[in-house]
């Protein structure tokens, strides 16, 4: 199924200093534009989840130009051996977000995809777009317990491993939207609020904090091949072998995109507890790479649940979502 022509309202963001029409809004200098451009698809504007409940939320839509410049760059693409279009980036994100059902998040993306001319008309590229589109889908709802796509359809239709990899990112990405926006929305609904806060983020080169530029000094690099070789490491030092490095550091704008939201989901899965003793669920649900349901979320607020580690574990699930998509990068 090819999707070419949208009329639904979307968003978007990207830190570049010049803005073109087809460019996601965001502006530097004006706070209300870029939080309305948030990471969550304007989940901080929304009337459902009172001031209280959003403010802990700040933190994640607080680098959204970092990760969208990263994840859907106009031009040119960022990854080496990349050909991935805006307008097939975008396609990718809205067909997850339509399959996850989540209104906001599909609205947030047609929106943005929609003032954007679509490929030409030829054969060739109808048929690239309609793969990516039926792979996207497949990766989508596939899970631990059946078989990830196949990808000598996407490899004749010209993508690069780059190009796969970045795809799969996407898919991560916006399926660890769909988590946050849905379970957010679930946890509002009765009005609760929660002191939760995301852990201490380390300062990258292009996030701002308080408007000042920190960089790393490991992340000064002389050449590709350092920055490869660090971001190599970077991958290595999570201490997940699942997590190919070597496979993942072929898209390495959108593997950072992914770290950086890493960092802010706190400890993995294993590490830590995201429930108190008295508040404590099966592991399972700490481990799960299937999205929570509103309705499993419901069961857990109805046993007298804490919201700041129903919001912990929502941020642990979401991760784990994005990391299990990168995780079938490995399988042939």
């Amino acid at each position: 199924m090819e999707l070419r022509r949208h009329n639904h309202p979307t968003a978007g963001d990207n830190s570049e200093p010049v803005l073109r029409p087809s460019t996601p809004a965001v502006c530097h200098r004006s706070p209300a534009v870029r939080q309305h451009r948030d990471l969550l698809a304007g989940l901080a504007q929304h009337p459902v989840p009172d001031k209280k409940f959003r403010q802990p939320l700040q933190p994640l839509s607080r680098h959204s130009a970092a990760i969208y410049s990263r994840l859907f760059p106009e031009s040119p693409c960022p990854e080496p051996h990349g050909s991935l279009t805006l307008y097939e980036r975008l396609t990718i994100a809205l067909t997850v977000a339509q399959l996850t059902e989540t209104g906001a998040l599909s609205d947030f993306y047609a929106e943005w995809l929609s003032p954007l001319p679509g490929p030409a008309g030829t054969r060739e590229n109808n048929l690239r777009l309609t793969t990516i589109t039926e792979y996207t889908r497949l990766l989508t709802c596939s899970s631990a317990t059946t078989p990830s796509p196949q990808r000598a359809g996407l490899q004749q239709s010209g993508l690069t491993l780059a190009d796969i990899v970045t795809l799969h990112q996407l898919c991560g990405f916006v399926g660890w939207q769909a988590q946050w926006i849905s379970g957010v929305m679930t946890l509002a609904a009765d009005g609760v609020t929660s002191h939760y806060s995301n852990p201490p983020l380390p300062p990258y080169p292009d996030l701002l904090t308080g408007g000042i530029r920190e960089p790393l000094a490991r992340l000064k690099v002389s050449g590709p091949v350092t920055a490869r070789r660090h971001l190599l490491r970077d991958i290595r030092t999570l201490g997940q072998p699942s997590l190919n490095a070597e496979i993942i550091g072929q898209a390495p704008a959108a593997a950072r995109a992914w770290l950086i939201l890493r960092a802010l989901s706190g400890p993995t899965a294993d590490a830590g507890h995201l429930f108190t003793e008295s508040t404590a669920v099966p592991p399972d649900f700490r481990r799960r790479t299937s999205p929570l349901s509103c309705r499993e979320l419901e069961a857990l607020k109805r046993q007298d649940r804490n919201a700041d580690d129903l919001l912990s574990l929502l941020g642990r699930i979401a991760m784990n979502i994005w990391d299990y998509r990168l995780i079938q990068l490995a399988v042939v």
